[in-house]
């Protein structure tokens, strides 16, 4: 049930991260950040490279993407890029809490720090963060949840990080958080994820699988051409 490869897309923040997994381990990834979003013109040619190095088609299992909250449109290009190899493949689609990817993230770069909360972030623009609550053991202690940080902030004190505390972190501070750079989700860490969810048949629907938002999309008012 476990033999076979497993395809990573990771596009709900500035990182542009495509990875190649075999049981639960990283084999290949390819990742770009920037002050931008390249993902319209870098994702699919990162999985592209990834696929052409694995050579037979019928080595891949299952495809994997983070699929929210995040950025509106980073989720709509790695969602359609996912459902579309999937069909093509005739393979399973996987979806995964981007927050939950972001508490690996901090893991794998942080792997000695010690708390007894963790609560990755991500920006949601003007004072609100997308955010999560986990355990040591990377467990849940709360779900996904949009929180405005002017009114509020977690219920109990640990550690913050990821792009959504860095602009709170005076806040945070002084409600007794400790707040820590970065890093982005990647999708080098999506891969025990995707391996525990593909043996449990924890499927999406390929059909139907949307974004996971969050909140509604609010589109910006267009400027007026002069």
């Amino acid at each position: 049930m476990s033999s076979g490869l497993i395809l990573l897309l990771e596009s709900a923040t500035l990182n542009c991260s495509v990875a190649v997994a075999r049981d639960g381990e990283v084999i290949a990834a390819l990742e770009e950040q920037s002050h931008s979003f390249l993902h319209a013109e870098k994702l699919h040619l990162f999985a592209r490279k990834l696929i052409e190095e694995q050579g037979d088609a019928a080595s891949w299992k299952a495809i994997a993407v983070s699929n929210g909250p995040g950025s509106y449109t980073g989720l709509r290009i790695g969602l359609s890029l996912a459902k579309g190899l999937a069909y093509g493949w005739g393979v399973p689609l996987i979806t995964l809490s981007t927050l939950e990817v972001l508490y690996h993230s901090f893991k794998r770069h942080h792997p000695e720090h010690s708390a007894a909360h963790y609560w990755p972030m991500l920006d949601a623009r003007r004072m609100e963060v997308y955010t999560a609550g986990f355990d040591p053991n990377g467990q849940r202690t709360q779900p996904d949840a949009a929180m405005v940080l002017t009114d509020e902030v977690p219920a109990t004190a640990g550690v913050c990080f990821g792009d959504g505390s860095e602009k709170a972190r005076a806040l945070l501070e002084q409600a007794h958080f400790e707040v820590i750079d970065g890093p982005l989700p990647s999708a080098q860490d999506m891969a025990g994820l995707a391996e525990a969810a593909y043996c449990a048949e924890q499927w999406a629907d390929g059909a139907y699988a949307e974004p996971f938002y969050l909140k509604a999309f609010q589109a910006g008012t267009p400027k007026k051409l002069v």
